[in-house]
C-alpha cells in the first residue's frame, strides 16, 4: 500500500479513537468505510456518515444508498480476503457475531483497532485478544 494511504489511515485512527462515541459516525462499520475509501477512493463513509442511529437502521439505509445491505457484501467486491499471517496495517478484520452482524476491526501492524461503544472509548487491543473467535482478514483493493 503507498505510504500517503497508510499515513491517511494512522491519522484517521489516531483522530477517531479521541472522539465520543456516536452510532452512525465512529461506530465499527463506518470506521472500515472510512478505510475502504481512504485505499479504493470509494465514498461510503462520507454517503453514510449521520444517516442512521440504530444499526438495523444502518443496514436498510446502507442497502438504499450505497447499494450493500452489510459489511460483508461490500468487502466481498472491494478486497481480497486473505490469512491472517498475511495481514497488515489498513486491512479490515471482521468477527463473526451473527448472521448479517460483525465486529470491524482495522488491523495496525502490531495492533489492532476497536472502536468504542457507549460503555467505553475506542481502543488498541493486542492481536491475541481475538485469537479463538471467528475472523477474516480483508485487504482492500487499491485505487490506481
Amino acid at each position: 500500500m503507498k505510504i500517503e494511504k497508510l499515513i491517511s489511515i494512522h491519522d484517521f485512527v489516531e483522530d477517531v479513537k479521541e472522539q465520543e462515541y456516536k452510532t452512525g459516525v465512529n461506530d465499527c462499520y463506518m470506521n472500515a468505510l472510512k478505510v475502504v475509501d481512504i485505499v479504493s477512493g470509494s465514498s461510503f463513509h462520507e454517503t453514510l456518515l449521520n444517516k442512521y442511529k440504530t444499526f438495523k437502521t444502518g443496514l436498510k439505509r446502507a442497502s438504499k444508498l450505497v447499494g450493500y445491505s452489510n459489511i460483508d457484501e461490500l468487502l466481498k467486491d472491494y478486497s481480497v480476503e486473505m490469512e491472517k499471517n498475511y495481514a497488515s496495517t489498513g486491512d479490515i478484520v471482521l468477527i463473526d457475531i451473527k448472521q448479517d452482524y460483525f465486529a470491524c476491526l482495522i488491523h495496525m501492524g502490531n495492533s489492532l483497532f476497536q472502536s468504542g461503544d457507549k460503555k467505553q472509548k475506542a481502543s488498541f487491543i493486542s492481536l491475541d485478544e481475538i485469537e479463538g473467535m471467528t475472523a477474516r482478514y480483508f485487504r482492500i483493493k487499491e485505487s490506481k
